[in-house]
């Protein structure tokens, strides 16, 4: 893994951490691709996880985004674009 993936993996570890396998309803999806709300993050885990990514990658991401179905992997594809 590169460096802002294992950052990033390792702040949502601090924030949250959920079990890394895909929603029951998604069997086939990884867990990169699963929305991370039905990871079981919550509202306040997600205001963390936000200034943890501001902290690590001075990046503003949205908790609206977050919160609406945003998975691992777009919040990656955020950071790198």
């Amino acid at each position: 893994m590169n460096r802002p993936v294992c950052v990033l993996v390792l702040c949502l570890a601090c924030v949250r951490p959920f079990s890394p396998a895909p929603p029951p309803d998604q069997p086939d999806a990884s867990a990169a691709d699963a929305p991370m709300v039905a990871l079981g993050l919550d509202s306040l885990q997600a205001l963390e996880l936000r200034r943890r990514v501001k902290v690590e990658f001075d990046h503003d991401l949205e908790v609206s985004a977050l919160l609406s179905g945003a998975s691992l992997a777009d919040v990656l594809a955020q950071l790198s674009g």
